[in-house]
């Protein structure tokens, strides 16, 4: 028998066979171990992809919550999933693919699945767009637009993305996140105008293909332009960010020392400097190798 002073407990005394914990999001801060408080990622037994999120206490009545608090999360989440698939069956009529969407309140998150190329990215603007001109005034004005690895295809989620997938502690979607854009529809919005404003995510797996592709035009440049010994680290510390002027541009910085150092050795030991090399993840060149001048 499940105590009531749990979520499970309480679920089940007050909505029987309707929910279960999907999740429960760990927060071990002495602020809510001292409060015993948690949260938790409900979903609703007859359609699993109608997700909510709630806070409860263990020591207090009820554990804080209320029936009319889970319904209303309920039927929003509800709503949301249900505006979701009806989306999704709009966007696919209108040319796009693989590809899984969600909708909380105003927003809508497009996750199309492939090689994010120029005609993709022009392919999933204008195929939003004519979905969205078709529908006319629409509750959903903020579109995300997050282009994925296409080995993501309906690993984690399929056609529609449950809200407890925004919740997730790890970094699943920043890993698989290649490319995105957002913008604010409007009746004057343009999509030639949003193609002008993708860009590519530093933090994704991706990245990490690229700068491993620089470290050995880096090392090379180092060779033949610091003074030796040195040693360029590959991972370690290694730095990357966007220019400023193309969002499309990486530059990675590989630190370099004087020696290896010793890994055994606590505390992190200041480099002499950064070896970058800029990487175009369009045209996939490498140039601009040098050492990094720091302010």
């Amino acid at each position: 028998m499940k105590k009531e002073n749990t979520i499970e407990g309480w679920l089940d005394k007050n909505f029987p066979e309707q929910f279960v914990v999907d999740r429960s999001l760990r927060d071990l801060s002495l602020k809510n171990l001292y409060l015993n408080k948690h949260t938790a990622i409900i979903a609703s037994k007859s359609d699993p992809e109608v997700q909510f999120e709630v806070v409860w206490y263990k020591e207090k009545e009820d554990i804080g919550l209320s029936r009319e608090e889970i319904t209303t999360q309920f039927e929003n989440s509800k709503r949301d999933v249900e505006l979701a698939r009806d989306w999704h069956t709009k966007l696919k009529s209108n040319g796009l693919d693989k590809f899984s969407v969600g909708v909380i309140d105003m927003a809508m998150y497009i996750l199309p699945y492939g090689e994010p190329d120029a005609a993709f990215r022009k392919h999933v603007v204008e195929s939003v767009f004519n979905t969205l001109k078709q529908v006319g005034p629409t509750a959903q004005t903020s579109i995300f637009i997050e282009c994925m690895e296409d080995s993501a295809y309906h690993q984690e989620i399929q056609d529609i993305i449950p809200f407890g997938f925004w919740r997730r502690k790890d970094t699943y979607y920043d890993d698989n996140v290649i490319v995105n854009v957002d913008f604010e529809f409007t009746d004057s919005t343009e999509a030639a105008a949003i193609n002008e404003h993708w860009g590519f995510n530093t933090k994704s797996n991706r990245s990490l293909v690229y700068m491993r592709e620089v470290y050995p035009k880096a090392l090379e440049w180092a060779n033949q332009h610091l003074k030796k010994p040195f040693y360029l680290e590959p991972d370690q510390y290694a730095e990357m960010e966007l220019d400023d002027e193309n969002a499309f541009v990486v530059h990675y910085s590989f630190p370099f020392y004087a020696s290896q150092p010793d890994s055994t050795q606590t505390g992190v030991i200041d480099p002499v400097g950064y070896v970058t090399g800029s990487y175009d993840t369009e045209t996939h060149m490498i140039s601009s190798l040098r050492q990094r001048k720091d302010d």
